[in-house]
């Protein structure tokens, strides 16, 4: 990492110079995406999913940039129906006329997902795909629902033009509620504007955490289950965004890990070497960013709802980690952050969460040097 210039993000003309991939201005079109998808997968016609009978089981396979939108879709569904991440490039053996299968990616160049979709057509499995007509994936499809995904959206904004669809064919499905599509899409508006270039650091809640991030130790916690995809997403796109060394856990069995770096960090602040090189020398400090802790956590069952259900005595336990662990980093002179969510259903609070990180993330690979280019690694 190249040493921080953090002036630079009060400068947007300086901003958008060194955005050479266009990175925040496609990142600020995530609703404007959610609408666009929507609205393809009307014109993919994956109203044919529909059935009163939901699958017996769920397999979601997708690239792996897009692994954090199959792991939301399986968390969803998993309380109405067995929903798995399938990485395999064989479809298991079990598999047959009574599940589905979904397939999510941006690029469609995966040899793997084509033959799995060539599989799933073959034994009869319901199948949903999105991905770019003109690719390996979406000519596998063949007559099955195909939902046109832009192959030219940056890979690293193009969460929604995937999950959409994926979403919209679970619900059809009958393995999660229906989406409040305009709630979502108007949040990350919102948000999106919240977190625009042309806004200072101190209005700026994106620029802000960014600015603690240059030196420091991300550590992203999630309380509730959702919330837990949210946190991983996070610290995914600081790793990929921003190169950052992030951690993630979920409350409460991640955190004695948590704890333990925590602790660690207290060690070595107070066996602080006065005469250390403070920029040679220097030691990341763990950073909590909290997800899901100052309100209900984020939970399957309230997906498609905004409504509040009684604590079970999981959510109790996490909810006391979580404290814990953020009166231990107040202890150790560790600073934390909770990320906001509006009042809203489940998936718009993962919504605000997650485009909220990959923006802190922007910021923090711009004031540092790094490339907002595509890559390779950003393709693969």
């Amino acid at each position: 990492m190249s040493v921080p210039e953090p002036e630079i993000l009060d400068d947007a003309d300086a901003l958008a110079a060194r955005d050479s991939g266009n990175l925040l201005w496609q990142l600020a079109t995530a609703g404007a995406e959610v609408r666009r998808a929507q609205t393809a997968t009307v014109e993919a016609g994956l109203s044919r999913l529909r059935s009163e009978i939901p699958p017996r089981a769920l397999l979601v396979a997708t690239d792996g940039v897009h692994a954090d939108s199959g792991r939301l879709v399986v968390t969803a569904a998993a309380a109405r129906a067995p929903a798995l991440v399938w990485d395999d490039s064989e479809l298991p053996q079990w598999a047959g006329s009574s599940d589905a299968l979904l397939v999510g990616c941006q690029q469609g160049m995966s040899a793997r997902l084509a033959r799995l979709v060539d599989a799933a057509q073959r034994r009869g499995l319901a199948i949903a795909v999105a991905a770019p007509p003109q690719s390996a994936v979406g000519e596998a499809a063949g007559r099955q629902p195909l939902v046109a995904v832009d192959p030219q959206i940056h890979p690293l904004a193009a969460r929604w033009s995937v999950l959409t669809p994926l979403l919209v064919a679970a619900a059809e499905l009958g393995v999660v509620a229906e989406p409040r599509w305009s709630e979502l899409a108007d949040q990350l508006d919102a948000t999106c504007y919240e977190c625009r270039p042309a806004a200072d650091s101190y209005a700026n809640q994106a620029k802000s955490l960014a600015l603690q991030l240059m030196e420091s130790l991300p550590v992203v916690v999630g309380n509730g289950t959702l919330a837990t995809v949210a946190a991983e997403t996070i610290a995914h796109s600081f790793q990929r965004i921003a190169g950052l060394r992030a951690l993630w856990a979920t409350m409460p069995n991640g955190a004695d890990r948590i704890a333990a770096v925590l602790a660690e960090s207290a060690a070595t602040s107070a066996e602080d070497d006065f005469f250390a090189d403070r920029v040679e020398d220097a030691v990341l400090k763990p950073r909590l960013i909290l997800v899901g802790g100052e309100r209900a956590p984020l939970r399957p069952a309230e997906f498609g709802s905004a409504s509040l259900v009684e604590e079970s005595p999981d959510e109790a336990a996490a909810r006391q980690a979580l404290s814990a662990l953020q009166a231990m980093a107040e202890r150790s002179n560790l600073r934390s952050w909770p990320v906001e969510v509006p009042e809203a259903t489940a998936l718009t609070r993962y919504g605000v969460a997650t485009t909220f990180g990959d923006f802190a993330a922007a910021y923090v690979a711009l004031a540092t040097g790094r490339s907002t280019a595509e890559t390779e690694s950003s393709l693969l």
